[in-house]
């Protein structure tokens, strides 16, 4: 399947999107994602849920005026208090789709270590 139909099959929410607006969504994608290591289906896979993950992002963004998740909010006197950011709460952890574009890319291409060492990958692992 082409990155357009992942992206159709992936992201039914955005159907009101044009065939133009979502192929500019992946073509903005091409330049955070690498897809190097990645069969065709899961590099069109995996651009298909980033572009998803930037209109996430854009629309719930725009809709939205904090800057992160709520950890207590208090109406008199208005003061809101954000919780601090952890591994699922990064950028790509901020839609569903960036979660499952993490979890293919994780299965794809396999996972390393940064140690104090130097760079640990798993045994069998291409790093090509």
């Amino acid at each position: 399947m082409t990155s357009l139909q992942w992206f159709r099959l992936l992201a039914p929410e955005f159907s009101a999107l044009t065939d133009a607006q979502v192929n500019a969504l992946i073509a903005a994608a091409t330049v955070f994602v690498s897809t190097r290591g990645l069969n065709a289906d899961q590099a069109n896979a995996a651009l298909a849920l980033y572009a998803a993950h930037l209109q996430w992002v854009t629309v719930n963004r725009a809709s939205s005026d904090s800057s992160g998740n709520i950890k207590s909010e208090r109406e008199g006197d208005l003061s809101r208090t954000y919780a601090e950011m952890k591994d699922e709460d990064t950028w790509i952890g901020q839609s569903p789709y960036g979660m499952q574009f993490n979890d293919i890319m994780k299965a794809a291409t396999g996972s390393c270590l940064m140690t104090r060492y130097g760079l640990t990958i798993p045994q069998g692992v291409d790093v090509g």
